[in-house]
């Protein structure tokens, strides 16, 4: 029986829903679009790796582990794909013409990794991926980023944070499951992280030029990044597992609004 509940939220966007998230912070703002514009590539090529591997793990818990990820991350792109249209439509068509670029870019990354690289290449860089995602998570509602969000903007990065811990693990015991080491994800999910921070900032610029004004009243990025900065560094750590991390409060049940 898997730890991890797949669930099928289906959010409501309407023409009402703001480019910029939060009027008053535009990077944070840029952040959250480029997550969102980020999101469906990262999620389709972990799930083409984890399924990959699948028939090759004989835990049958962590088999089930690995199937629930896969549908967490089948939904959460699901999500983004349709909030992401209505994205593009509000953006310049030269927005739209640097966005689609930077996509086409990152798509050839992942199929690349996927064709020319070893399966611990690619599980490395998942977990990379996923620590940095569960350490932003942990961060986001530590200091309740999102507080000052459009609400159809909140209810979908909140959902997805929150399911980001919920699998926290399963990308590193999959690693760990197919003899990665410490070095080795030193290495290579540093890397991971580094192209996931790439994307963010170049995606983030070309929405910060799409603003209609960039109001910096608050500023949750400059303010809240040292935090920000340490979770990033702990997951780096020898000492770093998923498994120890401390689940936020309410964690649960913020969920439990979505598992009808």
């Amino acid at each position: 029986m898997s730890e991890i509940t797949i669930r099928q939220p289906n959010f409501e966007f309407d023409e009402e829903l703001a480019l910029m998230p939060d009027t008053q912070d535009a990077m944070y703002s840029a952040f959250s679009c480029s997550v969102t514009i980020l999101s469906p590539h990262i999620e389709r090529y972990l799930i083409r790796v984890m399924r990959s591997c699948l028939s090759e793990i004989k835990d049958e818990k962590l088999q089930a582990l690995v199937k629930a990820f896969c549908g967490q991350e089948a939904s959460h792109f699901k999500n983004h794909d349709r909030l992401n249209e209505i994205l593009r439509a509000k953006m310049s068509e030269a927005g739209r013409q640097k966005l689609q670029k930077a996509e086409a870019q990152l798509d050839a990354d992942y199929a690349r990794f996927f064709k020319e690289k070893d399966l611990l290449f690619n599980l490395a860089y998942a977990e990379g991926f996923e620590s940095a995602t569960c350490a932003m998570s942990l961060w986001a509602f530590e200091h309740n980023t999102l507080a000052n969000s459009q609400k159809a903007w909140k209810d979908i990065i909140e959902w997805h944070l929150a399911e980001e811990i919920e699998h926290r693990s399963v990308a590193y015991d999959v690693y760990k499951y197919f003899g990665g080491s410490y070095r080795h994800r030193l290495i290579w999910g540093s890397y991971g992280q580094w192209h996931l921070y790439k994307y963010l900032q170049r995606f983030g610029r070309i929405f910060l030029s799409e603003f209609p004004e960039r109001v910096q009243t608050r500023h949750v990025l400059k303010q809240r990044g040292k935090p920000l900065l340490w979770q990033l560094l702990k997951t780096l750590s020898p000492s770093y597992s998923p498994h120890n991390v401390a689940v936020p409060k309410g964690l649960k049940g913020l969920l439990t609004q979505y598992s009808s």
